[in-house]
């Protein structure tokens, strides 16, 4: 489906996980809809090694 990279959230200061979806993907309505079902249940876990979802938008720079 894509992949998954770790970041720096500049502002919080902490690392993120980003899901990242291949290009072609990008415009399927299910294979949005799966990451953001994963988002949701990842949310609702508390654990140490497991990051915190967050909402966030397609990024701007999303390839043609």
């Amino acid at each position: 489906m894509g992949f998954v990279v770790v970041a720096e959230h500049e502002t919080l200061g902490r690392r993120v996980a980003l899901v990242i979806l291949r290009p072609e993907l990008v415009a399927s309505a299910t294979a949005v809809e799966r990451v953001r079902r994963g988002a949701c249940a990842v949310a609702k876990l508390r654990q140490p090694g497991v990051t915190t979802a967050r909402p966030s938008a397609p990024s701007p720079y999303r390839r043609p």
